[in-house]
């Protein structure tokens, strides 16, 4: 477990757990938990009118299963994100994973996965370690007209084999697909062209 808070004009508290069983020989698994905080108390009028009541949250849940059957290694599992400044709130971002190993050194592998993201997702993660300092929280609004965000999805599709070679060789190849969705996009100092981005501390 470990958690987090951060002071200033925009502050933060935000805690995270997670549990994951040592590997066996059939079955592993892991999970967790995010929460997340915020609160804004400057100035900057984009900043208000995206924020609302003047704060935002978002939580995360995320397990994910490891089977060993016979010659193959089954995963799956997902993560569910939600943030209360989304239309939809709810993101659900499932992944399987199949690898067999066909004897002879011959291995396969295939693999699907639906990523969706929200915008600013970055600004509620948890950091995997901590220091004496934390990266720096910022502000953010859609930059569409009517100012509502759209989520990116990412639909990922791959297959793989590789073929183990005399000598600590191994020799493969792989081929994947994509396709994504409402593609996000950062733009700083839109509000302040003629200064630094930082000086407003938002973005759209």
């Amino acid at each position: 477990m470990r958690g987090a808070l951060t002071e200033g004009d925009l502050s933060a508290w935000m805690a995270a757990g997670a549990y994951s069983r040592a590997a066996s020989a059939t079955h592993a698994y892991e999970s967790g938990a995010s929460f997340t905080r915020q609160r804004y108390d400057g100035g900057n009028a984009a900043a208000l009118a995206s924020i609302g009541d003047g704060g935002r949250v978002a939580g995360s849940l995320y397990a994910f299963d490891h089977w060993r059957l016979g010659r193959a290694m089954v995963s799956y599992g997902g993560r569910y994100d939600r943030y209360d400044f989304l239309p939809s709130r709810g993101l659900l971002s499932p992944r399987a994973d199949v690898t067999l190993d066909a004897g002879g050194g011959l291995r396969l592998r295939g693999a699907m996965s639906l990523t969706r993201r929200a915008p600013g997702a970055e600004e509620f993660a948890v950091p995997e370690s901590f220091s004496l300092g934390l990266p720096p929280a910022r502000t953010f609004s859609a930059v569409s007209n009517d100012g509502t965000f759209r989520t990116e999805g990412i639909r990922h599709y791959e297959a793989e084999v590789e073929q183990a070679l005399p000598g600590a060789i191994s020799l493969g190849a792989r081929v994947f697909a994509q396709r994504v969705d409402d593609q996000m996009v950062a733009v700083f100092g839109v509000d302040n062209p003629g200064g630094a981005a930082s000086s407003t501390g938002h973005y759209f």
